[in-house]
């Protein structure tokens, strides 16, 4: 286990599973302009101001400790299902001194709270998936906690939101067009195998949003989601 300091100073602290190091690699190095596109200049006031952002499997809390550290008035609400990485993303937000700008949720969306499954994945944590309902076989997984988005926000209005959460892409739009959240970008790591890819983009250009695929990747495409008419930030 280690910390590394990105170009930035923000410290990401990095487990002993090496996939930890693939992680960090790909969102700060060849990855960097999937995670991280370049704002308006009304985003960056936003978040100059004090503005939140929402990070939907969090993972080790790397993608928005960079954010806050850029911007320092900036707040971030964490969702990571993981109980492991949930202590992750806290060891990131302490020694970044970053508690009095985050809430951490150690917990999955779902349409309900209460618990569901992480099904452990052949390609390591970062692949691990929720199963709502138990299992047949549940030996090898972990009970873990589920919210809906309506209880993490708490009335907070979020900015921006990345998902990269195993398939919770889809119930993360579904519950966003659901409560009437007009986020003005959302970066969607998709993941064909878990949903209706086709209906998820027909919802989003219903409700106003325009795509920009910035990975055409069969397996792990990449959306940039910006609403056309963005609401009055205050």
């Amino acid at each position: 286990p280690a910390y590394i300091i990105s170009s930035n100073g923000t410290r990401h602290y990095l487990s002993a599973e090496p996939i930890d190091e693939r992680v960090i690699e790909e969102m700060l190095g060849v990855g960097k302009q999937l995670f991280f596109p370049t704002l308006s200049t009304k985003l960056k006031k936003e978040l100059e101001k004090g503005s939140w952002i929402l990070d939907v499997g969090a993972y080790n809390g790397s993608w928005g400790g960079e954010i806050l550290t850029q911007y320092p008035k900036a707040q971030c609400i964490y969702m990571e299902p993981s109980p492991e990485r949930s202590v992750n993303v806290e060891k990131m937000i302490q020694i970044n001194k970053l508690a009095n700008r985050t809430q951490l949720f150690p917990s999955g969306i779902a349409a309900k709270n209460g618990d569901a499954w992480l099904v452990k994945s052949n390609d390591g944590s970062w692949g691990d998936w929720l199963e709502y309902d138990k299992p047949a076989n549940s030996e090898d997984m972990l009970k873990v906690s589920t919210m809906t988005l309506e209880k993490a926000l708490n009335n907070i209005k979020p900015i921006i939101i990345k998902c990269n959460a195993e398939g919770g892409e889809f119930e993360l739009v579904k519950q966003i067009l659901q409560v009437g959240l007009n986020p003005h970008l959302m970066i969607l790591m998709i993941h064909p195998e878990m949903g209706n890819v086709e209906e998820l983009e027909s919802s989003l250009l219903k409700a106003g949003y325009f795509i920009d695929v910035v990975k055409n990747h069969p397996r792990r495409p990449v959306w940039h989601v910006t609403i056309k008419s963005p609401r009055v930030l205050s």
